[in-house]
């Protein structure tokens, strides 16, 4: 299952998804990881929740992050829930570009069953329909 927070920048995205980790992290049957772009968040999590900060592995591509993704799934068959922050500056791409790499993303999801949520800055409207059908 892959799922999707959008909005414009200051509009609570990246709250909402610490909210959301932290809330299902005492419940989840399975750990819950949270990438980010940097450490900022550290304090926000409960610390039952593994930070991974993204910047620290060099993805330099869409391939690197799907395989890094796919490495985070392979070494742990308990992840229960990933979520992934500032999805845009983290692969420092335009968003019309990356269904590809999204459908691929939640095949693996599904695949191994953990649940991906994922924000994305930008006005909603703005958004392709496959993101807009899946905005948790």
């Amino acid at each position: 299952m892959i799922g999707f927070v959008c909005g414009i920048k200051g509009t609570g995205k990246t709250k909402r998804m610490v909210d959301m980790a932290n809330a299902i992290v005492q419940d989840a049957l399975g750990k819950v990881v949270f990438i980010d772009a940097t450490k900022e968040r550290m304090f926000d999590l409960k610390h039952a929740i593994r930070l991974v900060e993204a910047d620290e592995y060099m993805l330099e591509n869409h391939e690197a992050f799907f395989g890094f993704i796919a490495g985070l799934i392979a070494g742990d068959f308990d992840i229960h829930t990933i979520f992934i922050d500032r999805f845009l500056k983290i692969v420092d791409a335009p968003v019309d570009t990356l269904i590809p790499l999204l459908k691929r993303l939640e095949e693996l999801a599904d695949s191994h069953n953990v649940r991906l949520i994922i924000s994305i800055s930008g006005p909603l409207e703005e958004m392709p329909a496959y993101i807009k059908e899946k905005v948790q």
